[in-house]
C-alpha cells in the first residue's frame, strides 16, 4: 500500500510538470498569441531592465519617466501601448533590485524565447531539487523510510502547484527564490553558513520573500551567513551602479519607491492597515506587524529545542508572502509550511490536529480560491479582475497566517527536541 501510495505521488508530480510544459510553453497558452514558447511578461520585464542596464542607462529613469529610451514602455498599470522593441516583443519597463539585474544578466545575451526556454528548464529542474529537500528532511524529521519519503518529496510541491503554476505562467522569480531559500535550510543544517549566505543572496532576488529570514537568522546568530549575503549584493549593486553610472545606494531606494504604488493593499497586513492609516505609512506598519509575528513564532519552535533549518524558516516563509506587495506567485512560498506538515503527519499519521491543519491548509494555502474567486465574480456579475479578488485574497491569507500561527505553537509545545517529535 506504502509503495503504491509512493509511486501514486510521484506520477502525480510528473503529471503536473507535463500539463505545465504544455500549458506555458504550447500554443495552448491564452496569453501566448498562438505562438510555441511565448516568454512571458515578467521574464520579458527582467530582460528588458537589463537590456536598459547595458546600454548604460539606470531602468529606474526610464521607468520613472526621466529618460526617454524608445521602445521602452514604463509599467505604471495604466492602459499599455503596444511597442514593437527587440526579438519583436513588447518591451515595458520596470525596476527590479540592483543586484537582480547581474544575476539575471546571463539571460539577455541569448534571443528572447531561447532565455525563456533556459530559464523555464531551470526552474523545473527546481522542482526537483525541492523533491529531493522535502524527501531528506521529511525522513530526517520524521525518521520515515523510502517509500513515505516519496510521497513527503512530492506532497508539498502538488500541494503548492496552483501558485508554481502561476509563478511559471508569468516567468516570476518566486520559484528560483523558493529553491534557493530550501537550499539555504540544507546548507544550515549541515554546517555550511557561507554556502548558505550565497544562497539567501540569491533569494533576495525578490526582496519582499527573502528579506525575511533575516529573522531567524539573526536570532539563531548566524551572522557568517547574513555577511556574505549582504556582501554579495552589495557588490553587485555596485557592479550594476557601475554599468549605469549611478549610486548603488540610490539604486536600491529608487527600485522600492518603483514598486512602492503596488505594496499599499496588496499585502495582507499593508491591505487592512491602509484602511485605518493614511499613505505609505501602512506598508511600515505591515512589515511591522508581520516582523513581529514572524520573531514570535520562531522564538517559539527555537524554545522547544527545534533547530532543524526548514521548520525555523517555516514562519519568515509565509509571513514573508504577506507583509509587504503580494501576488498569487509568491504563495510559492507556502512550500515550506506543507514540507513541515507533510512531514508531520507521517510521524503522527492518526493525529486529528495534524488532520484538521492539513483540511484548513488545503482550503487556504493552496491557492484554489484563485480559481473560486474568478467564478464567484461571475456570479456576481462582476468582471474576474474585479475587487472582490482582493478583499478575499487579503481575508483568506489572514486566516492562512492564523493556520501559520496554531501549527508552530502546536509544534513547540509538542516537547520537540533536536527537530524530532
Amino acid at each position: 500500500m506504502k509503495m503504491a501510495l509512493a509511486i501514486g505521488s510521484v506520477v502525480t508530480l510528473f503529471l503536473y510538470c507535463a500539463l505545465v510544459v504544455v500549458a506555458v510553453m504550447t500554443p495552448l497558452n491564452p496569453y501566448g498569441n498562438g505562438k510555441w514558447i511565448p516568454p512571458p511578461e515578467d521574464f520579458s520585464l527582467r530582460m528588458t531592465e537589463i537590456d536598459c542596464l547595458l546600454r548604460g542607462v539606470n531602468p529606474y529613469d526610464v521607468w520613472h519617466g526621466d529618460v526617454v529610451l524608445k521602445p521602452y514602455v514604463p509599467n505604471h498599470g495604466a492602459p499599455r501601448r503596444a511597442v514593437e522593441g527587440k526579438d519583436g516583443f513588447t518591451e515595458y519597463i520596470n525596476a527590479y533590485a540592483p543586484w537582480e539585474y547581474i544575476m539575471m544578466m546571463p539571460f539577455v545575451f541569448l534571443p528572447r524565447a531561447i532565455s525563456w526556454v533556459f530559464y523555464f528548464l531551470m526552474m523545473m529542474a527546481g522542482l526537483g531539487v525541492l523533491f529531493w529537500a522535502s524527501r531528506s528532511f521529511g525522513m530526517a524529521f520524521a525518521g520515515v523510510g523510502r517509500e513515505a519519503g516519496m510521497i513527503v518529496g512530492s506532497a508539498p510541491i502538488v500541494l503548492a502547484a496552483l501558485p508554481m503554476y502561476q509563478n511559471f505562467h508569468a516567468g516570476n522569480l518566486a520559484v528560483p527564490v523558493l529553491v534557493a531559500a530550501a537550499l539555504m535550510a540544507i546548507c544550515l543544517n549541515r554546517g555550511h553558513d557561507l554556502l548558505a549566505g550565497v544562497c539567501w543572496a540569491f533569494a533576495m532576488m525578490k526582496p519582499q520573500l527573502g528579506l525575511a529570514f533575516a529573522i531567524p537568522l539573526l536570532l539563531r546568530r548566524k551572522f557568517l551567513t547574513c555577511f556574505v549575503a549582504a556582501s554579495i549584493c552589495l557588490a553587485l549593486s555596485f557592479a550594476a551602479s557601475f554599468i549605469c553610472g549611478s549610486s548603488p545606494v540610490d539604486m536600491v531606494f529608487q527600485s522600492s519607491a518603483a514598486s512602492v504604488h503596488a505594496f499599499n493593499g496588496c499585502g495582507t497586513f499593508p491591505y487592512f492597515l491602509c484602511r485605518c492609516i493614511p499613505g505609505d505609512t501602512s506598508i511600515v506598519a505591515g512589515v511591522l506587524v508581520g516582523a513581529v509575528l514572524c520573531v514570535f513564532l520562531t522564538v517559539c519552535l527555537m524554545r522547544s529545542g527545534v533547530r532543524e533549518w526548514t521548520v525555523l524558516l517555516m514562519p519568515a516563509a509565509v509571513v514573508g508572502s504577506a507583509w509587504t506587495y503580494a501576488q498569487c506567485y509568491s504563495f510559492t512560498m507556502n512550500w515550506f509550511f506543507f514540507a513541515v506538515l507533510v512531514a508531520a503527519l507521517a510521524k503522527r499519521p492518526r493525529s486529528k490536529f495534524l488532520w484538521c491543519m492539513a483540511v484548513l491548509s488545503i482550503l487556504l494555502m493552496t491557492r484554489i480560491y484563485n480559481f473560486a474567486h474568478t467564478l464567484s465574480a461571475l456570479a456576481f456579475g462582476l468582471p474576474p479582475g474585479s475587487s472582490l479578488h482582493y478583499h478575499v485574497d487579503s481575508l483568506l491569507s489572514t486566516a492562512s497566517l492564523a493556520v501559520l500561527t496554531v501549527f508552530c505553537v502546536w509544534l513547540s509545545r509538542r516537547n520537540v527536541q533536536g527537530g524530532k517529535m
